[in-house]
């Protein structure tokens, strides 16, 4: 598939060569020479059998949008997508949300059904969804930071509060569920007793509900802002965001704040719940793969376990484009490890293929299936991508658009097959025991279900 580049070329017409797609007669492509290279944009940065799309100093890019704005600059980096076809490969770049895509053929329609499980009743946008998990009898637990709630979604499709003002009050109180407070609940996930465990980000703690869902704990932090290990209740948090469990009953928790990954544990003999930092170091945001303090994370933001091989993947959002895998060493701190297993550094986009040239733009959830599929969802390119056990990164939910008026349903698919719809935000996502997905997509104020339509899938 590679694209024979010579340069005794001037210039590349992509206009002419992709003139059976209408939407791309307002785009151009423009490429300069530096230092003996010739790099067109759309192919650098979409063709990934072509290159290694990421940005170097060895090369700068010219986009002219064709509506008198040039994003030129070394480094450039192009944040939203549409579809268009060059040669048998799709290619995603920006439209602004001006209308549908071509019916892709059945191939490329996704993996399953999207249906909205919910939303508002009444329509209310301050309803966000954010985080997500779902336990082994089929019920949806999810948080809502804006209104800080835990809710329920029943497989019967009722929805009720678990835990928090019903009034939305922010705030801190443990006690019973229904007189308790949350302030910006972000991460949930439900560890090997049945415990609902909740990153309460702006009391700067984390929370557990019991598996009756009748009382509410802080299980971890002092509620004072800082990064200090010890005993749970003396230890600090500067922005919990993300928790995950593994089987031994340990709680994992990505500091975004501190840039750390931090565990929570019972000490044998202390019989003490105890905390301590396991990869990164406190304040020292960084992008270095690596064992204990010398591995680094810039916002780090999502964690997922995964039951299958005893890693924890983590990613971060808006600093760093790559999903990490992490191993946690129980004994010893410098043989916990974290190293790149998908994704760029220094690019950003919405490219699939192998794992090492694939590019993200924003990771902001994972979600580890029981064959090892890592799926992350994109809060920018608004789609849900997935990293196989193969190590190839494909997208199987959202067209990629983005929606600035959702009060027209002209311009988007909200239900259907997965790579129809359009997405907004999306940010927590979930998986069954069936390997359907559950998504928080938090822009449209709703949660999503995606029904696989082949088991064999997953």
């Amino acid at each position: 598939r590679k694209l024979a580049l010579n340069k005794h070329y001037q210039s590349v017409n992509l206009k002419e060569m992709l003139e059976d797609d209408r939407a791309f007669t307002k785009r151009s492509a423009k490429r300069i020479h530096r230092k003996n290279k010739w790099v067109p944009l759309v192919a650098a940065m979409a063709v990934l059998s072509v290159f290694d799309a990421r940005a170097s100093d060895d090369y700068d890019y010219i986009f002219n949008r064709g509506d008198g704005q040039d994003l030129t600059g070394k480094n450039t980096r192009v944040q939203t997508y549409e579809k268009y076809k060059f040669s048998g490969i799709h290619l995603y770049t920006s439209e602004n949300g001006t209308g549908k895509d071509d019916t892709p053929p059945p191939e490329e329609q996704g993996i399953g059904t999207v249906n909205t499980i919910y939303e508002d009743a009444e329509g209310d946008t301050t309803s966000i969804p954010h985080g997500v998990v779902v336990n082994p009898e089929g019920v949806l637990y999810f948080t809502d930071k804006q209104r800080n709630h835990v809710k329920k979604i029943m497989p019967d499709g009722g929805v009720h509060l678990v835990a928090g003002s019903a009034l939305a009050w922010e705030g801190r109180r443990d006690g019973r569920a229904s007189d308790s407070l949350f302030w910006n609940p972000m991460g949930i996930t439900i560890d090997v007793s049945g415990n609902i465990i909740v990153a309460d980000s702006h009391n700067y703690i984390v929370r557990k509900i019991t598996p009756n869902e009748r009382i509410v704990y802080t299980l971890a932090g002092s509620g004072l802002f800082g990064h200090e290990d010890g005993i749970v209740q003396e230890m600090r948090f500067i922005h919990p965001v993300d928790v995950t469990a593994d089987d031994s009953g340990n709680i994992f928790v990505a500091d975004q704040g501190g840039s750390t990954i931090r565990k929570i544990y019972h000490n044998e003999d202390t019989e003490l719940w105890e905390s301590e930092t396991v990869l990164g170091l406190e304040l020292r945001p960084g992008y270095a793969d690596g064992t204990g303090n010398d591995a680094q994370f810039r916002d780090i933001y999502s964690i997922s376990w995964s039951r299958v091989d005893g890693y924890t993947y983590g990613a971060c959002r808006l600093h760093d484009q790559r999903i990490r895998r992490m191993k946690f060493d129980s004994l010893l701190r410098d043989r916990s490890e974290a190293w790149t297993v998908a994704g760029q550094i220094d690019v950003m986009g919405l490219v699939d293929g192998p794992s090492q040239l694939a590019i993200f733009r924003a990771i902001s959830g994972l979600a580890v299936d029981h064959k090892n599929n890592v799926y992350a969802s994109d809060s920018m390119t608004n789609v849900i991508r997935r990293l196989d056990p193969d190590g190839q990164v494909t997208t199987v939910v959202g067209d990629g658009r983005t929606i600035t008026d959702w009060s027209n349903p002209d311009y988007y698919e909200v239900e259907g097959s997965s790579r129809l719809v359009s997405l907004s935000s999306p940010f927590g996502i979930a998986v069954d025991v069936n390997g359907n997905l559950y998504i928080a997509d938090s822009g449209a104020h709703r949660i999503i279900k995606v029904t696989l339509w082949n088991s064999s899938w997953v």
